[in-house]
């Protein structure tokens, strides 16, 4: 995961390389690096994605984000009779596994999405990111406000860092449920699924319940998919053709501000037709969490 720079194929965006999964990690998808693969995903590139640019709230104008600030590191997908929360903190995280390595990225970016049901599923994005960015992340966070305009790192890199920051007032929070917006792109699927989702940007924060929980190099975001009955709607209708879907999904944090803009995605993960029946049923480990929560 410390990695510096992904390549990728010119033919497909897709990163040329995955991690290989962890044999005490049995919830881990298969890795794969083309859209014919099944039960697997890849990375493809932040720069497919158009995003909020520097004029938008001017020109409503959207263009290509830049690279992706974090990679995908690997996904846990699994079933479960209750929910399981702050998963960066339990004892199968890949976290843990990654810091007794050595191999821990310098911060990770925990997306923990929830469908609650008996049983319920979840799919666990861990993202890293590498030392080269984070230099600059913390460059840009020791600079701080010197009055002059951002440039686009800089208006990314504050705006990352206001989102993650350690503080769960309820100010915070209502800024984090403001901000943070996922992007889906059917890539192969059926036109009644792409017609009822299709590729429209969604704050989440505004139907979903969202809980944050940070740690010292981490922070992770969990979204109750079931808070909402149109939500829910949709994640089942998805669940009944993921078989043979092939859907992309970007995560943003939202520019509201001529300061924040222009946007870039946080991280992007390609899942290939999972077969969701399939999912191992996970029992909840025993354990103590450590970590701040919302």
């Amino acid at each position: 995961p410390r990695a510096a720079v992904r390549t990728f194929q010119p033919a497909t965006g897709l990163a040329d390389d995955v991690f290989q999964a962890l044999p005490e990690s049995p919830l881990r998808l298969h890795p794969v690096s083309n859209v014919g693969g099944v039960n697997g995903f890849s990375q493809p590139k932040g720069e497919m994605f158009r995003v909020r640019s520097k004029g938008y709230l001017a020109d409503r104008i959207k263009l290509p984000s830049a690279p992706s600030a974090l990679d995908i590191g690997t996904i846990h997908a699994f079933q479960s009779h209750s929910a399981v929360r702050h998963v960066a903190a339990e004892p199968d995280s890949p976290l843990h596994a990654w810091r007794a390595a050595g191999t821990m990225p310098s911060f990770v970016l925990v997306i923990n999405m929830m469908v609650v049901g008996a049983p319920g599923f979840q799919g666990v994005f861990y993202f890293g990111m590498n030392e080269e960015e984070w230099s600059i992340a913390q460059a840009v966070r020791a600079k701080g406000t010197d009055g002059r305009p951002a440039d686009a790192t800089e208006s990314f890199h504050r705006l990352f860092a206001e989102f993650t920051k350690d503080d769960f007032s309820a100010a915070a929070n209502s800024f984090r449920d403001e901000r943070f917006k996922l992007l889906p792109a059917i890539v192969q699927g059926p036109m009644l699924l792409k017609n009822s989702s299709g590729n429209r940007p969604a704050i989440l924060g505004n139907k979903l319940k969202q809980s944050y929980y940070r740690g010292a190099d981490y922070f992770e975001i969990d979204v109750d998919c079931t808070t909402s009955r149109a939500a829910a709607s949709v994640v089942n209708m998805v669940k009944g053709y993921c078989k043979t879907l092939v859907i992309d999904l970007a995560f943003i944090i939202q520019g509201n501000t001529e300061d924040e803009l222009p946007e870039r995605t946080l991280g992007v993960v390609r899942f290939s037709r999972v077969d969701m029946d399939a999912l191992p049923l996970r029992s909840k480990p025993a354990g103590g969490k450590t970590g701040h929560a919302s």
